[in-house]
């Protein structure tokens, strides 16, 4: 039998086509979105304790390198990762960051620990936060598409 002929593995993956750059462009506003929320929180907890970020520069600068902001680079990271899947997508990184996202955003496990403890305050403290989390569970659910049914065989 050729390779041709063989019957492939059924995959569990959703391969996006060019029609699934729309809800990965959906996908990407409503992180950028919630990245801006958590971002605005941030800043007003820093300047609690810290006192007032002189503005938009001071405020990128401690993002990109106050470690007490380090939970929220993992979210622009995604942000980042996204746009340049976006701009030259390559075969299953697609998928890769999806599902990145999802356990950041959904699912919640302990390798991101401090995210998901900042990210918990975030949602119990702000009805923002939560409609867009909300929203980023659908968009989430629109680009994984349906979960796969299991193969008999």
């Amino acid at each position: 039998m050729s390779d041709s002929e063989r019957p492939r593995p059924r995959s569990s993956r959703k391969h996006f086509r060019a029609g699934d750059a729309e809800a990965l462009r959906e996908l990407r506003s409503l992180l950028l979105h919630q990245h801006k929320v958590l971002m605005e929180m941030a800043r007003r907890e820093w300047e609690r304790a810290e006192g007032r970020v002189a503005g938009p520069g001071e405020l990128l600068h401690l993002l990109m390198e106050d470690p007490a902001l380090a939970w929220l680079r993992l979210l622009s990271s995604k942000v980042a990762r996204l746009d340049a899947i976006l701009d030259d997508p390559e075969d299953g990184q697609a998928e890769t960051l999806v599902a990145e996202v999802d356990g950041l955003i959904l699912e919640r496990g302990p390798e991101e620990a401090e995210f998901q403890i900042r990210y918990e305050s975030a949602l119990a403290s702000s009805a923002d936060a939560t409609l867009l989390h909300v929203q980023l569970a659908h968009a989430l659910r629109k680009v994984r598409g349906p979960l796969p049914l299991l193969d008999p065989a």
